[in-house]
């Protein structure tokens, strides 16, 4: 898959109204997706984070954890739009 069709699905999410949309730029773990999404989503919805902030945090700690300290694991994320 080519950058440029990885990118086209968040900004069609952008384009038709959303306020941002997270994307990945390379197929991850099922395990560390889940653990990341669900604190970015405390960190932001629960705790009041900024969606920049609350990724960025998220990608943090989970990196901080042994099993997923390699960027395979956290570096794919990045957030368009917010």
């Amino acid at each position: 898959m080519a950058r440029d069709e990885v990118v086209s699905l968040p900004s069609a999410f952008i384009r038709a109204g959303f306020a941002g949309a997270i994307g990945s730029l390379w197929t991850v773990s099922e395990k560390s997706t889940a653990m990341l999404m669900i604190r970015f989503y405390q960190l932001w919805r629960a705790e009041g984070k900024q969606p920049v902030q609350a990724l960025a945090r998220a990608q943090k700690e989970l990196r901080e954890k042994e099993k997923f300290r390699h960027p395979f694991y956290w570096a794919a994320f990045y957030m368009t739009g917010v």
